[in-house]
This record gives structure tokens, C-alpha cells and sequence, in this order.
């Protein structure tokens, strides 16, 4: 039994909304002991300190707001959606100007994939 689109949709955007909640909850619970105290955590190219865990879990909590009232059409563009939001997550928490840079792309290509149709460029 499939669901009509519109119930599809629906639930679609509610599982990317509970998604960016957890990934929110997930910020918190790792990064607030280390950033309450005053110390920043670094892991690989990422650096975690106050301005990034506020940054980080103001933009998650955003699209998740913003998620929770959209219907998704397709698995296309809940898929760019988390794309968007690993790409803000990545500029938020980077430490080096290419990782900055990497993840500002992977946002922004996140954006572009989720317009429908065609997309035509200036001539």
C-alpha cells in the first residue's frame, strides 16, 4: 500500500524536520560541556567553541522550523535539504578556509538541486 502524494509529502517533511532536530540535539549534547567551560574541542579540520555551537544550532534549528511546514515533493529535495544542512554545519564548525570553502559549496549546490525543472542560466 503506498501513500497518496500529499500524505508522502507530508510525512517527508516531518522526517527531515525530527532529522535537523537530532542534529541539533547532537550539537548540544557533544559541544556544550566543552564550550560552557570556556575551552574549544578541535576534531580534524572543525573547531568547536561558542560562536560555531550558536552559528551551528541556530542554522539547524531553522530548517528544522522551516522543514516541519514545507511539503517535500520527492526524496530529491529532503536529500538536498540535508545537503544544505551538512554544507552550514561545515562552514560553521571549520577551522581552515578550504573546508570554509568546500562547505559553502556543498551548501549552495544543495540549494541549486532542490529547484524544480529546468534551470536556465543568463545568455
Amino acid at each position: 500500500m503506498t501513500l497518496p502524494s500529499p500524505i508522502r509529502s507530508r510525512y517527508v517533511g516531518l522526517l527531515a524536520a525530527i532529522t535537523t532536530l537530532a542534529v541539533a540535539a547532537l550539537q548540544l549534547i557533544l559541544f556544550l560541556p566543552y564550550v560552557s567551560s570556556g575551552r574549544a574541542t578541535d576534531f580534524g579540520p572543525y573547531r568547536a567553541d561558542g560562536v560555531a555551537l550558536v552559528y551551528g544550532t541556530t542554522w539547524v534549528l531553522a530548517l528544522a522550523i522551516a522543514s516541519a511546514s514545507w511539503r517535500l515533493g520527492s526524496l530529491r529535495q529532503a536529500a538536498s535539504m540535508l545537503m544544505v544542512l551538512a554544507g552550514l554545519l561545515s562552514v560553521a564548525y571549520a577551522r581552515e578556509p578550504f573546508v570554509l570553502y568546500v562547505g559553502w559549496e556543498v551548501a549552495t549546490a544543495g540549494l541549486w538541486l532542490s529547484m524544480p525543472g529546468k534551470v536556465q542560466f543568463g545568455r
